[in-house]
C-alpha cells in the first residue's frame, strides 16, 4: 500500500513540476542540530523544488525499526492520526532550519510539512508546522526553552482505484499546492 502512495506522490510531483526542478528522493532524511550535535531523522523519501525541501514521508514500521536500533526491546506502537510523533516535530524543525538557508520566511517563521499514512494506509496525514527560526537556533545551542511551534493536521483519503483520474483527487491537489508554494518560496531565495 505504501508503494501506491509513493507512486501517487511521485506522479503528482512530476505532473505539477513540469519546467521546474522537482526531485523525489529516496533518502529524504533531514538533519537536526541539538546542543551542537547533528542527528539524522529517518524518512522514506523527501520531495524538493530547486533543492528546497517541500515535505518528508515516513510510516510507523520504519520509525520503529530506526528506534529499535537504539532500544532493542522497544514495543511497536502504531502511528495514528491523533498523536504527534516526536520525530515529526524534529523533522519540521529541521526543515525550518534548512529553509532559512534558501528563503526569507515571514517574521522568521518557516512552514514545513511531514506526511505519514494512518495504520490502515487508506489515509495520509499531512502535518504542517509553523516553526520560528529562533526555535531551531535554541535547539542547536542547547537552550532550555523554545519559541512555540504551531501545528495543524489534515487527513487525506488515499484513492483505492488505480484507474481514477489522479488529477481530480484531493491528495494530488494538495501535493500540487505544496509544490506551488515551495516554488514561490524558492524564488525568494536569499
Amino acid at each position: 500500500m505504501l508503494s501506491k502512495i509513493y507512486d501517487l506522490i511521485d506522479y503528482a510531483a512530476q505532473s505539477v513540476g513540469i519546467d521546474r526542478q522537482i526531485s523525489v528522493v529516496n533518502d529524504g532524511s533531514p538533519k537536526i542540530e541539538v546542543n551542537g550535535e547533528s542527528f539524522s531523522i529517518p524518512f522514506h523519501f523527501g520531495c524538493t523544488v530547486n533543492d528546497s525541501p517541500i515535505f518528508h514521508l515516513i510510516d510507523s514500521p520504519a520509525r520503529y525499526e530506526e528506534r529499535r536500533q537504539l532500544i532493542p526491546d522497544l514495543k511497536y506502537v502504531a502511528q495514528d492520526e491523533v498523536s504527534t510523533d516526536a520525530l515529526d516535530v524534529a523533522a519540521l524543525i529541521a526543515q525550518a532550519a534548512n529553509q532559512k538557508e534558501w528563503s526569507s520566511g515571514s517574521d522568521g517563521i518557516y512552514k514545513a510539512h511531514v506526511l505519514y499514512p494512518t495504520a490502515t494506509y487508506k489515509e495520509l496525514v499531512l502535518l504542517t508546522g509553523w516553526v520560528p527560526y529562533k526555535t531551531a537556533v535554541a535547539l542547536r545551542e542547547g537552550h532550555e526553552t523554545l519559541e512555540p511551534i504551531t501545528l495543524s493536521r489534515e487527513i487525506i483519503d488515499v484513492p483505492c482505484d488505480p484507474h481514477c483520474d489522479w488529477k481530480e483527487i484531493v491528495l494530488f491537489q494538495i501535493i500540487a499546492g505544496l509544490i506551488d508554494e515551495s516554488t514561490k518560496l524558492s524564488a525568494t531565495r536569499v
